[in-house]
């Protein structure tokens, strides 16, 4: 390691070279060589350079950064998660619904119609009634999907 920093060393002093301004026949050239015997190095101002201003740690402040970004992909990928698998379980209940005949809870009305077929009677509400096996099963939508099922056994007549 301390080889390492002692060429560094050597290179960057050796970088720090003499420039020489020499004006010959009207045209100004620059060199690293004197042009003749009198020839004085030329004074350029410093290179451009930013002072570390107190306080500053970049590294510190890229780690917090990233820290940060992580824990919000975190919190992103842990709700993704949830919401994938609550959609699988209702998927679970919404096809045993559909192979059982029954209409449930949370149902679009193309999952109701794929359970029970089309309605034998839509109500003024919009509600959906059928008739099976002696039963009048009546489906209320709310926002698109089933909120309410009931079931009710008809009366002989």
């Amino acid at each position: 390691m301390r080889a390492i920093a002692l060429v560094l060393l050597l290179l960057s002093a050796s970088a720090h070279a003499e420039i020489y301004k020499c004006v010959a026949a009207g045209k100004t050239t620059y060199s690293d060589r004197p042009c003749d015997a009198a020839a004085q190095p030329a004074v350029l101002p410093p290179l451009n350079t930013i002072e570390r201003r107190e306080g500053d740690d970049l590294a510190k402040s890229y780690d917090e950064r990233l820290s940060r970004d992580k824990k919000a992909r975190d919190q992103s990928d842990a709700a993704f998660l949830k919401d994938h698998a609550a959609k699988g379980e209702r998927d679970k209940v919404i096809r045993k619904a559909i192979i059982d005949h029954r209409a449930v809870k949370g149902m679009t009305a193309s999952e109701v119609q794929s359970a029970l077929g089309s309605a034998d009677e839509t109500l003024p509400d919009g509600a959906w009634r059928y008739r099976r096996d002696g039963q009048r099963i009546t489906v209320r939508f709310e926002d698109g999907q089933v909120s309410s099922v009931s079931t009710t056994t008809e009366k002989k007549r």
